[in-house]
């Protein structure tokens, strides 16, 4: 039962690189056979133009295709309040008002050259450990998967929030929990979510970070409400509207493209499903009773970090898994964590026993969470919603995922010998 239990590494990058590729010339295939618009609009489109709620842009910023990126810096030049439909918390417009210092070409080149490669650097955890084949099939595995193309899609602040949870995963593997703990609070400070990944420091008795990491994304928060323009009762209603766009956005029937709890990798295999007439009463029956699968949910995970104690590199695949299948993190973007949770996994895996660099075998759970990240181009003629269609990867995630998840949870062998591998 090896071959089930675990597969080489090596295998598995050359597997999903090989299948990356084949999706390139899927893409180009349906671009010319169905007349759509050129290759770039797989990171932008002219929609984008000039982003969500924004009706006057800063000069210096004119014309672009990050949306996303111009809406946070566009927030961050105006009183409190005064940009509509804004699903960040406060701390974001920190963030925002750095980069409005810069000429826009510029600000573009700073975003991304600071936090792409943050948000790559547990790649170094595993760097030693690999041959040099295997370092290039990680690094185009890394790059070119579905959370790293929707993170460069926009600009979007995602990529903040995961350049910081990256962070976390790399000091945590340094044995550096408190600054570790930092980096999260920068991610929390952002979007709430990502205050999921302290579960398991939790349950191994870790407080100290933990605190550190709460207390710390609360005073970023506050830090735009000193120091940014606005009268003492706008300030509280300012903070009272964001705290109510950030769970208003976590549920089921917010709107289904801005982290709505209808746009999770789960709900979308849900809505696929649910087109064939006889499972339209399942759908449906789901969908209204969405809060009852997210209890669900939340319970399997507490028996999976519980079975999984021994494994703090499982735990944190397990939370990541979690939040894109269970929850109401934005599928596309929240995708980009199965990659420091990925390098963690692994490199807890191997650093101990200092493998050779021929030699690595990951568990099967690995294996489909590498495969789940396929960038597959294929667009699906079925209407997910009156707006969006499915692509094929949006069908094919969520199963890979959620085997991972039941694995990780009930493992094909003893839960005691994952610590030792």
């Amino acid at each position: 039962m090896k071959s089930l239990r675990q597969i080489s590494l090596s295998a598995s990058l050359l597997t999903y690189v090989a299948l990356s590729f084949l999706s390139i010339f899927i893409l180009i295939f349906q671009t010319a056979y169905y007349s759509l618009p050129a290759v770039q609009n797989v990171l932008w489109y002219p929609a984008d133009l000039p982003g969500i709620g924004i009706t006057e842009v800063p000069k210096s910023f004119g014309q672009h295709y990050f949306g996303d990126f111009l809406h946070v810096i566009t927030a961050s030049t105006r009183s409190l309040g005064e940009t509509p439909y804004y699903p960040y918390l406060a701390s974001s417009l920190t963030i925002g008002k750095v980069f409005s210092l810069f000429p826009y070409q510029v600000s573009v080149l700073v975003f991304f050259g600071l936090f792409l490669p943050f948000f790559l650097s547990p790649i170094l955890l595993l760097a030693k450990f690999l041959s040099s084949t295997d370092r290039v099939l990680l690094l185009i595995v890394a790059s070119f998967n579905i959370g790293t193309l929707y993170l460069i899609d926009r600009g979007n602040i995602q990529l903040v929030v995961s350049a910081s949870i990256s962070l976390f995963f790399l000091f945590q593997a340094k044995q550096k929990n408190l600054i570790a703990a930092l980096c999260l609070s920068i991610g929390i400070s952002i979007k709430l979510w990502p205050i999921i990944f302290l579960l398991p420091l939790f349950l191994i008795r870790s407080y100290k970070p933990i605190f550190i990491a709460i207390c710390s994304a609360i005073a970023l928060n506050f830090l735009p409400l000193i120091t940014f323009y606005a009268s003492d009762p706008r300030r509280w209603s300012y903070t009272q509207s964001q705290i109510s766009q950030t769970l208003t956005f976590s549920s089921i029937d917010s709107g289904l493209w801005h982290a709505g709890g209808k746009n999770t990798s789960l709900t979308a295999l849900i809505y696929f499903v649910g087109q064939v007439q006889s499972f339209t009463n399942f759908r449906d029956l789901l969908l209204s009773n969405y809060a009852l699968v997210q209890y669900v949910g939340v319970f399997a995970l507490l028996i999976g970090l519980l079975r999984n104690q021994k494994s703090l590199r499982n735990q944190f695949l397990l939370v990541s898994i979690f939040v894109l299948i269970i929850p109401s993190a934005q599928y596309g973007y929240s995708m980009s964590i199965l990659i420091p949770a990925l390098c963690f996994g692994i490199y807890e895996q191997v650093a101990g026993r200092q493998s050779s660099c021929g030699n690595i075998d990951i568990p099967l759970p690995y294996h489909l969470v590498i495969l789940s990240m396929l960038p597959i181009s294929l667009v699906l003629p079925i209407e997910q919603t009156s707006q969006w269609f499915i692509d094929l990867n949006t069908l094919l995630s969520p199963i890979f995922l959620s085997a991972a998840f039941i694995l990780l949870i009930v493992p094909l062998r003893p839960v005691e010998s994952y610590s030792e591998m």
